[in-house]
This record gives C-alpha cells, structure tokens and sequence, in this order.
C-alpha cells in the first residue's frame, strides 16, 4: 500500500472538502520522504501555499500547508472528499502508508462515521432517486442547491440517514 500522487482533476471533489488531521511534518519532509511534488500557488489572506492531492487505494486525500514549505510548527493539513464512504477506513491507511500512528497527528477528526447525509431528488412521478451521500450537513445542502440553482425540473432534498437520528 503506497501513496499514489494524483491530479488535481482525479480529486473531483463536489461540495467542500472535510479536515481528516494535521500531520506534524514540513511539506518538504512529506516531498523528500515520499516523492511527493507540491504545487505553490498565492492564496489572498493566506500568502504561499502548498497542495498535493494522493491516492490510498479508493481512498483521495489533500495535502495544504498555506504557512512555509520547511516549517512543521503548523503541521500539513489532510483532507477527504466530502463523499468519503469510510472516513475511519481512510485514516487507517493513511496510518498504514505512511507508516505514522496517531501520535503523529493532531486535530483529527471527531466523527469517522460513514456519510449520513442524503442527497436525493424527486422526479415529476414522485419518485425519490438517491444522488450522493456526504459527511457533513452543509456538504450535501451545498450540493443540492447546486442542482437548484441550474433550474433542473426535480426537486432536490436532504435527509439524514444515520441510524442515531
């Protein structure tokens, strides 16, 4: 199991990403311990940044550091697609392929449950088509407003699915 650099398309994020944890690491380590190329770009309101996006199996990953290539006082922040179906899964090979543990991180994210937050649109029959399932609340509402504000003839609605609620 490796990290796999990936395009900046293959990342096909659809809403807003969601922080899975900071690694306590420079950018530059990252890019010299695991052959990872950074792109730098400006940022207004944050200056210098520093992304690349990876592959752990189906699991997709962004690695931003918007602070200094060498420093690792901040850390490298690691974010999941919003549609991520196992956010614990992808921890665990985040840990596994890079052969780091917990300790090594700060700022993980509380709930590693699978996406309860369903997309679904109604059709002119009243029929319900799930879409897309999403971490965050805010996530899928983006989404479907997305569709509503193309003008497309269903209706568009968010439920939670998870089983406590």
């Amino acid at each position: 199991m490796q990290l796999i650099q990936i395009d900046s398309n293959e990342w096909n994020e659809i809403s807003s990403s969601v922080l899975l944890c900071v690694i306590q690491c420079s950018v530059q380590e990252l890019e010299e311990k695991y052959d990872l190329n950074f792109n730098e770009y400006v940022e207004d309101g944050l200056g210098t940044c520093f992304s690349c996006y990876v592959k752990i199996n189906e699991c997709f990953y962004s690695f931003l550091d918007c602070f200094s290539k060498e420093s690792k006082d901040i850390g490298v922040s690691v974010y999941i697609r919003s549609f991520e179906s196992n956010p614990e899964s992808c921890l665990n090979l985040l840990y596994s392929a890079m052969d780091i543990s917990s300790n090594d991180l700060t700022d993980v994210k509380d709930n590693l449950s699978k996406p309860s937050w369903l997309v679904y649109r109604v059709d002119d029959n009243g029929n319900e088509i799930d879409m897309q399932c999403f971490l965050e609340e805010h996530s899928a509402l983006a989404y479907a407003k997305g569709f509503e504000l193309k003008k497309h003839n269903q209706s568009y609605f968010v439920r939670n699915i998870s089983s406590n609620k």
